[in-house]
């Protein structure tokens, strides 16, 4: 279970970066812009970005260590951990982009953590 768990932070940790690197890269198509573009423009513009299809790679990768993490542990205890990606790229959203918070969105972030937790504990004693 422990080779499980490393795999789920690693996944984890692929798909935060990812949606960092994509959102890096779709911040500048619009910068290039100057403006936000239409559908048809962003897309192209995407599919031209080196790093739209770094972030795509490494959001790839994340899915492989996925099934690795699916094929160890029962899906209740490993689905909550798709959470934890969603505290991770919460804060990386913060930190690296400046984009504003306050003491509802960080409390929420608080509440998905300890509903994680508290699944993760209760592991232990379903078997």
């Amino acid at each position: 279970m422990t080779q499980a768990i490393l795999l789920a932070m690693i996944s984890i940790s692929l798909s935060a970066a990812a949606q960092v690197i994509l959102k890096l890269g779709m911040v500048r198509i619009v910068a290039a812009r100057a403006g936000a573009p239409g559908l048809t423009e962003t897309i192209t513009a995407a599919l031209g970005s080196p790093l739209v299809w770094a972030g795509l790679f490494v959001y790839g990768a994340s899915a492989l260590a996925w099934l690795g993490v699916l094929a160890r542990l029962d899906l209740s205890l490993a689905y909550p951990f798709v959470a934890v990606g969603l505290v991770v790229t919460c804060l990386l959203g913060i930190l690296v982009f400046g984009e504003p918070s306050n003491y509802l969105k960080l409390s929420g972030i608080v509440l998905v953590a300890v509903g994680v937790l508290m699944v993760g504990l209760s592991a232990g004693s379903v078997r």
